[in-house]
């Protein structure tokens, strides 16, 4: 009997560990160490039931892994340890995900989320924000706020590094790209993964990556390259053992080669899917019959065309049949839920009349202690809307305050963004005076001086300190001038700008600036491009200034929808609750310029462990 419970915990945390490499064997050996730990060890009981379901889940038995989830649940409500609660209810919600339930998904993480915030387990609130983040992909394409769950993600991971959780939200926001055919960030974010996975030798995830990169290069008709990534994922794929892994693999495997003219290799792709079919998800079977269905009218053999076709009718009704099956479950436990309220009312009723009759027999002291009763409560009801009344009142008090507050944010934005298009107009009208009146009048000075530097012959000296002074102060009011309004940003644009600012700030070499544009490739409204990069000459002076911060990176990403600035650096980091520091800071003007572009700001920062900004501005 696995009596003391660090023996039993040593054990399942190994195999948690390892069970993705032989999950039949993990599988026996949990069963042993079940049977072997008494009843009342509700820890190594609820850890064993959790392993048991995702070992489920994995095999593709989502009914078995929900029983044994449930069951873990159980075990860990009654231990009372609130981040193995979490966890449970994080199992069970991607469970209710891989059979589309969506309602009860996002219920269980809801209960996870609760929980997490509360224990501030940063391991379990990136859990929740992953998990939610795959939910609003798969439900109904929400990218928007998938990508804002990703992102969240690793704005918590910066309090609490963990790898693995780390590489699945870059994972989250590489599928994200990849779905909306942004090919480039995509394919960055898959080959950055990459890398992480072959060093840490993380089958399962390397092999969802080269899947990834495989379907990407077919999307994008690149299919030397999406072959050789799908045969990649194949491999490990087969080593590992997941049927429904290998299932997805070869049917988009299929697909690159009939696309590519390689029939033969095609079928050869999907007949192990027919040969062993067991464990496979309905849903992925129902792909294979119809890939099947198309290579064989592609290849002119129509009737076994028309036999995978009627095989692939068949399995996608019975998938309908099944869903409409559990909605109809769904309604008629609902049924049964008002029925029972209906039934225990009219047993109320009942009794209620049976006091009526007995009542009869009251003498009239009674009634009178009815009117009296009566009376009591009219006062009372006069008093709860009285209070009411007093309370709406109030109500509406407030929210009228709240509105002039909105509008006097509003006009002070207003005020701000009108102030800083004049210090703008201003700023160009002195650089231009600088630089056409002053700078020209030095330049010309220079030029005398240089046509009677042969005849100086006395007071060389002198000449020689004037003409360095006079160079200083030229190279001040170009200094000046630029400062003042860039002339790159005029001429070229803001990709050019950032490169010539951050070129700038770099060459002291006191900070290393790496600088990543993304999807920029044509000029941008003219006042986007003023406030944000305005916005990037502010954010990097205040890290020069405040943040002792040794390297940053800047990243500029053009999506379909918006405009991403993430301004990043390693520094000592500040406590965002001190706004008299970020008034020190500046914010007042970041707020405004992008409250002018209709923009969001968000700053996640801590004491120690540096400062990320992001800004998103909608096209």
């Amino acid at each position: 009997m696995y009596a003391e419970a660090s023996y039993g915990n040593k054990i399942l945390d190994s195999l948690w560990l390892h069970y993705d490499e032989d999950p039949e064997g993990t599988l026996l050996m949990v069963q042993e160490i079940q049977r072997n730990t008494p009843k009342d060890n509700y820890a190594i009981r609820g850890k064993s039931y959790a392993l048991l379901g995702i070992i489920n889940k994995m095999q593709g038995n989502f009914d078995l892994a929900m029983k044994n989830q449930l069951i873990a649940l159980k075990y860990r409500k009654l231990v009372g340890d609130g981040e193995q609660i979490a966890g449970s209810y994080v199992n069970l919600g991607i469970l209710k995900q891989r059979t589309s339930n969506y309602k009860d998904a996002f219920s269980y993480l809801d209960s996870a989320w609760v929980i997490a915030k509360r224990l501030k387990s940063v391991k379990y609130m990136v859990r929740v924000k992953l998990s939610l983040g795959n939910l609003w992909q798969q439900q109904d394409g929400n990218t928007e706020k998938a990508l804002q769950c990703y992102w969240q993600s690793l704005g918590y991971l910066k309090m609490q590094p963990v790898e693995t959780l780390k590489r699945m939200a870059l994972m989250g926001i590489a599928n994200v790209h990849n779905r909306i055919n942004n090919i480039d960030s995509a394919a960055y974010y898959y080959r950055l993964l990459n890398h992480y996975y072959q060093n840490k030798n993380d089958n399962y995830f390397l092999v969802a990556n080269y899947t990834n990169l495989g379907v990407l290069f077919s999307q994008n008709n690149n299919l030397d390259s999406a072959t050789l990534y799908l045969q990649k994922a194949l491999a490990l794929g087969n080593k590992m053992g997941d049927v429904n892994l290998i299932a997805i693999i070869r049917i988009n495997l299929c697909d690159v080669y009939s696309r590519a003219g390689k029939m033969d290799e095609s079928y050869r792709a999907l007949v192990p899917l027919v040969s062993n079919s067991a464990g496979l998800e309905l849903d992925n079977m129902r792909l294979v019959f119809e890939s099947l269905s198309n290579y064989f009218e592609k290849t002119g053999r129509f009737d076994s065309a028309l036999v995978y076709y009627k095989k692939y009718n068949l399995l996608r009704d019975s998938i309908n049949k099944e869903e409409k099956f559990n909605q109809v479950q769904e309604l008629q436990a609902q049924f049964n839920n008002e029925r029972l309220k209906t039934e225990k009312l009219a047993i109320e009723q009942e009794r209620d009349k049976a006091n009526v009759r007995s009542g009869r027999l009251m003498t009239i002291t009674i009634s009178l202690v009815a009117v009296l009763l009566i009376a009591i409560l009219i006062g009372i009801i006069y008093r709860i809307r009285y209070r009411a009344k007093l309370m709406l009142a109030q109500k509406n008090e407030e929210l009228h305050k709240q509105k002039l507050d909105e509008i006097f944010k509003e006009r002070q934005i207003e005020k701000m963004t009108a102030l800083m298009e004049g210090q703008e107009r201003e700023r160009s009208r002195i650089a231009s005076e600088l630089h056409d009146g002053i700078g020209m009048l030095l330049a010309t000075i220079k030029h005398h001086f240089q046509m009677i530097e042969d005849e100086m012959d006395k007071n060389g000296e002198v000449y020689k300190k004037a003409f360095h002074l006079l160079d200083k102060a030229s190279d001040e009011v170009r200094r000046i001038s630029h400062n003042m309004a860039s002339s790159v940003l005029v001429k070229f644009g803001l990709a050019a700008a950032l490169r010539d600012l951050v070129e700038t700030i770099s060459s002291s070499e006191k900070l290393h600036i790496d600088l990543k544009l993304i999807g920029i490739t044509e000029r941008l409204e003219n006042s986007v491009e003023i406030h944000v990069f305005r916005t990037v000459q502010e954010l990097l002076g205040n890290i020069l200034k405040h943040a002792k911060a040794t390297k940053v990176t800047v990243q500029l990403v053009m999506h379909e929808s918006e405009l991403m600035l993430m301004v990043e650096d390693n520094g000592v980091g500040f406590n965002p609750v001190d706004g008299a520091k970020f008034k020190g800071m500046g914010l007042s003007n970041m707020e405004a310029r992008v409250a002018h572009l209709d923009g969001k700001l968000e700053i996640d920062s801590l004491s120690g462990k540096g400062t990320t900004i992001i800004i998103t501005i909608p096209k």
